[in-house]
């Protein structure tokens, strides 16, 4: 039996001395073109599973060793904590807790269980070097992959777009690209500075140069100019969407749950950005990481993400203070620093959120290893038969040499079923998502194995609101498919009311998943709206939808258009004209929301007011485009009273195709009206 137990805990400790450095070398590298985001959902999976190896190899190595170990890091009661507030968070604060767990609440718990099994079983150089091996290895892969797509060598490959734009590279981008390969150069080059081995030398000079010779090739990817627009939210937003936060005290400790920045963004977001490139751009996450946890999980996860980077700082700084730090901690102390500045600078992708973890753990293991200021403490709770004349020196005795250890025990009966759990629902996650990338694949050469996908995703996923989404939209196609045809048959007729009675209950079902996701509203909406000339009571239902709309995206100035669309196609010209109003306060430099309340004036027969929204319109378009030449003409018309109709330049809206008139219009069950928060 012993034997056995030290063959296991050999195993379980050999898993946590590699899985730090395999990690680092993986993680940056690893896509796959199989689901529909190539790069965040697989890292994000590495991340799960390399979480998932530690923590168990750490409960395992417990049990062999018949106690609790555990390494008192600077980070390590800090990064417990922080995982602890988003889980709270998640389940007090998120309308949709289920999306809140699975996503970067379940990467900030697997990165912490990576973090503390390492740091808790491991004690030796070799982890630190490989560590920092596997790093600077796959940012010089990344690099020389990077440096090839920019200078347009895999432009001549027989490959999809996607594979041979200048801007393709392993790690997802050239922001990511960015925020991983930087803050490993001044590593690298004190590495390099401080080898002894004239070939080890050679080799980090050379890894710096080509980590530099990259990281500048993809920075004109996205300066101004280069083509490319850079999509981060500005720091000015950031902070007054962050600080609205505080008017609530349970926002203000909690934040507004895990994953819910989209929601704080619409409903906080300030008129300011209606006027710049960003107007129309629905952001996921704020201008930096910080400003994301803050925002997110409030002041409480904020002050124990910045108390990790605080206290290790600060023991590294001691050592060098005292002249006693090591090359490979100075190396640790200078990542973890490096990390910090480029969460504090753009909001974190996964690659950045590994790369953090890591130079924790590393700078972690080098205190550990050169220093005494990490204490282990070794925590046990045992069961023993004695007998009466036992003395309390033999009760310690025996409690230590044979008596059954329950603590290690009680942790694994307790951890191991909450991750078997949460992997099942991982496993049919990622399957949902294979399913909706074949759906994407497939979409126009085969519909209904598209539609059988659709179906299966939502069915492995049931909680997730955006496959209802895609469900809705891909039953309205289908519906409109079959009432282009002609001669309509009475199945025909059966199929379309099937399909629209399917989106609606879908659109619903995704409102009432994500109740406070705009973009659950708007679709619900969009569906509604493709109905009116096909279902009784549809524009009713459009209109509630789309207000329900405005309230969680108020300073939005496309939706006070699009409902105000709506309201003229009913002819109810005084609402309609209250909406573009409101739109043209929201962004006055819309040119579409001045010519829509010029068509309003037209009819009103308000012709100073037309004119002058119409000049509003020719200051916002370029004076050689066809539509400057249209509102022009429409100008001249005003005064010989000719009624312009809507709909004869592209300023308008673009509205969802409809399904064609029918009549009498179907009348729906009352279950498909939408179901509005009290």
């Amino acid at each position: 039996m012993d034997a056995m137990r030290q063959v296991i805990d050999k195993l379980a400790t050999q898993i946590l001395r590699f899985i730090l450095p395999v990690t680092a070398l993986v993680l940056p590298l690893f896509f796959l073109p199989l689901t529909t985001e190539f790069f965040v959902v697989n890292k994000n999976l590495v991340i799960l599973i390399a979480g998932s190896l530690a923590l168990l190899a750490w409960l395992v190595r417990n049990i062999t060793r018949r106690r609790v170990h555990l390494s008192l890091t600077p980070a390590t009661v800090p990064l417990l904590l922080l995982s602890a507030v988003y889980l709270i968070s998640a389940f007090v604060q998120s309308p949709s807790p289920y999306l809140a767990v699975t996503g970067r609440t379940a990467i900030i718990i697997a990165l912490t269980a990576l973090y503390v099994g390492v740091t808790s079983s491991q004690k030796n150089k070799p982890v630190i070097n490989l560590t920092f091996a596997a790093l600077i290895v796959s940012a010089a892969v990344a690099s020389l992959l990077s440096l090839y797509s920019y200078l347009g060598l895999s432009a001549a490959l027989s490959a999809p777009a996607w594979l041979t734009g200048k801007t393709f590279n392993l790690v997802g981008g050239p922001i990511p690209f960015l925020t991983f390969v930087i803050p490993l150069i001044p590593v690298a080059l004190y590495l390099a500075a401080t080898a002894g081995h004239w070939l080890t030398k050679a080799v980090l000079l050379f890894a710096t140069l080509l980590l530099t010779a990259a990281s500048l090739a993809q920075i004109s990817l996205i300066i101004p100019g280069s083509g490319n627009q850079l999509f981060i939210l500005p720091i000015s937003a950031g902070w007054s969407i962050a600080v609205d936060i505080f008017k609530n005290a349970r926002t203000a400790l909690l934040g507004t749950g895990p994953e819910t920045f989209l929601t704080a963004f619409t409903r906080l977001k300030p008129l300011s950005l209606n006027q710049g490139l960003l107007w129309d751009t629905r952001f996921t996450s704020s201008s930096n990481e910080f400003f994301t946890i803050l925002t997110t999980v409030g002041l409480l996860g904020a002050f124990f993400w910045l108390l990790s980077f605080i206290k290790s700082i600060r023991a590294g700084l001691s050592q060098i203070g005292a002249k006693k730090a090591s090359p490979d901690l100075i190396a640790g102390l200078i990542l973890v620093c490096t990390s910090l500045l480029a969460n504090l600078a753009i909001p974190a992708n996964p690659t950045l959120l590994g790369l953090t973890f890591i130079a924790l753990a590393v700078l972690s293991l080098s205190l550990k290893l050169h220093t005494d200021l990490i204490k282990d403490i070794s925590l046990n709770l045992s069961a023993v038969s004695l007998g009466d004349e036992t003395s309390h020196y033999d009760l310690l005795r025996e409690t230590k040499k044979e008596g059954f250890q329950l603590l290690p025990w009680i942790v694994a009966i307790i951890l191991i079923p909450i991750l078997v759990y949460f992997w099942y629902w991982e496993v049919r996650t990622y399957a949902a998502d294979l399913a909706t990338y074949r759906a994407l694949s497939t979409i126009n050469t085969n519909a209904t194995e598209s539609y059988n996908q659709q179906i299966r995703a939502y069915t492995l996923d049931p909680y997730n609101p955006y496959y209802r989404i895609n469900f809705t939209q891909t039953s309205l196609a289908l519906a409109n498919t079959i009432a282009a045809r002609r001669d309509l048959t009475d199945q025909d007729k059966s199929n379309i009311t099937q399909l629209v009675q399917q989106a609606i209950r879908e659109a619903k079902n995704a409102t009432a998943l994500d109740p406070a996701n705009v973009l659950t509203w708007e679709n619900l909406s969009n569906t509604y709206r493709q109905l009116i000339n096909f279902a009784e009571g549809a524009s009713d239902w459009a209109i509630a939808s789309y207000n329900q709309a405005i309230s969680l995206d108020p300073n939005n100035p496309r939706l006070h258009l699009e409902l105000g669309g709506l309201f003229f196609a009913l002819k109810d010209y005084d609402s309609a004209g209250k909406l573009y109003e409101r739109a043209i306060e929201l962004k006055s430099n819309w040119a579409n929301s001045h010519y829509n309340l010029a068509q309003i004036m037209k009819l009103k027969k308000d012709n100073p007011r037309a004119i002058d929204q119409l000049r509003a319109v020719l200051q916002l378009l370029d004076s050689t485009s066809e539509d400057y030449k249209k509102v022009q003409a429409e100008i001249e018309e005003i005064n010989k009273q000719t009624k312009a109709q809507a709909g004869e330049t592209s300023l308008e809206t673009a509205s969802p195709a409809p399904l064609p008139s029918v009549t009498p219009k179907v009348s729906l069950p009352k279950e498909s009206a939408p179901n509005l928060p009290n």
